[in-house]
């Protein structure tokens, strides 16, 4: 099977979604809108939802649902990852509207000098012996950065209402917005229903990585993925037909690829002897410290061993391309690139393990590289307004403790 690439486009990726939201709600946006969402965008709605379904790539989509399937009939198009095309950059790039080059966040396992730890970001443990690091969260405290709600929540075409909506364990901070926890898609719609419901304008931002998590257990094509779209597409319809004057918006923040074979880089004797400190940053994009001296060598040996699979890039032409994003380079940038960056462009992925770590089994599908099915994922809009005619806001507010459950 032939795998195609594809790189990021900043001028027509995730991050240009947040741009056409930002340019909605009347504030800045540092990238250019995309211009069909802006005219889904025109007719002013009451409810704007966003819903970010990680993993689902235009491939996994076209692979496990048929035209006649409800978000395949809605599918107007579709935009790149950033990258990494994985959870951790993806996610902070939607929530931010920022670049990987701006907000630092690179990847999940990011080496921090300041606590001399490779540290898990979101769970906040060591990478390796999965020891609780320090509080409050090392990411956030090294690297805070602010979310795009505070500003949707001031804006001047309405009283906006910004929630936030993941599954358990999935803490998103509120900052603006309320945050609420689905444990399943029929939870996670309810909430979608009742909050479109109330009389306040309302964005409704959802971070949602069932599929993404049942790739990682059953690859690509497995019944779990087809399970898990069939049925976001059918409830999604469902929620469609029940709401009035709302525009949904779906995609995802990165696409996956089915992997065959997990590179245990702890293993490559010569590569581990040219290196400073362990890798960091992702499995199919893999930052290496190298011996200052040993550079040439760790070049030759790794591109010996693993071209077909990975392109090698040192630092400086990762930084000219581009790859992270344009911006104002975050200073935590240049720590976690290290000297080289492997990217993935194959069916592996590389692995680092310690001495300490607990084993666990290889992944079945893994996100990352620069392969179409994790970088090309699809937008995906539908509206279920029933006139054009706009309604003025309502100025009541939603309070934290509103009773869902009433």
């Amino acid at each position: 099977m032939m795998i195609l690439l594809a790189y990021p486009d900043y001028d027509n990726c995730i991050i240009n979604i947040i741009s056409s939201l930002r340019k909605y709600y009347r504030t800045s946006a540092a990238y250019p809108t995309i211009p069909e969402l802006d005219r889904q965008l025109g007719g002013f709605y009451k409810n704007v939802v966003l819903i970010m379904f990680n993993g689902m790539g235009m491939d996994m989509l076209e692979s496990n649902l048929s035209m006649a399937d409800f978000l395949r009939q809605r599918c107007i198009g579709s935009v790149t990852s950033v990258f990494p095309s994985a959870r951790t950059a993806s996610y902070i790039s939607t929530e931010t509207g920022l670049s990987p080059n701006e907000h630092g966040w690179l990847g999940h396992n990011l080496f921090f000098k300041e606590f001399c730890r490779c540290v898990s970001v979101f769970k906040n443990c060591d990478s390796y012996s999965r020891q609780l690091v320090a509080q409050p969260n090392v990411a956030q405290f090294i690297m805070p950065h602010e979310s795009i709600f505070k500003d949707i929540k001031r804006s001047v075409i309405a009283n906006v209402q910004p929630f936030t909506i993941a599954e358990p364990g999935y803490n998103i901070p509120e900052n603006g917005n309320y945050h609420k926890t689905a444990e399943s898609q029929k939870r996670l719609f309810e909430l979608i229903n009742l909050i479109c419901e109330t009389r306040q304008h309302t964005f409704t931002f959802v971070q949602w990585n069932e599929a993404a998590e049942a790739a990682r257990k059953e690859g690509c094509a497995s019944d779990g993925v087809y399970n898990c779209l069939k049925s976001f597409s059918d409830n999604l319809e469902a929620a469609c037909e029940r709401l009035s004057d709302t525009l949904f918006i779906v995609s995802a923040g990165h696409g996956m690829i089915d992997v065959y074979r997990e590179i245990a880089v702890h293993h490559q004797r010569e590569l581990m002897e040219c290196m400073t400190m362990p890798p960091d940053i992702e499995g199919r994009a893999m930052s290496f410290f190298v011996k200052p001296e040993r550079k040439a060598d760790f070049n030759r040996i790794f591109t010996e061993s693993f071209a077909e699979d990975f392109i090698l890039m040192p630092k400086p032409e990762l930084m000219r391309k581009e790859l992270f994003g344009r911006g104002k380079t975050h200073p935590k940038v240049s720590d976690f690139t290290g000297d080289f960056v492997a990217c993935g462009i194959s069916d592996k992925i590389l692995r680092y393990r310690s001495l300490n770590e607990k084993p666990h089994p290889a992944p079945m599908a893994a996100c990352g590289g620069l392969t179409e099915s994790e970088m090309i994922v699809p937008l995906i809009t539908v509206s279920t307004k029933k006139t054009l005619e706009y309604r003025p806001p309502m100025l009541e507010d939603i309070t934290p403790n509103i009773n869902f459950y009433a």
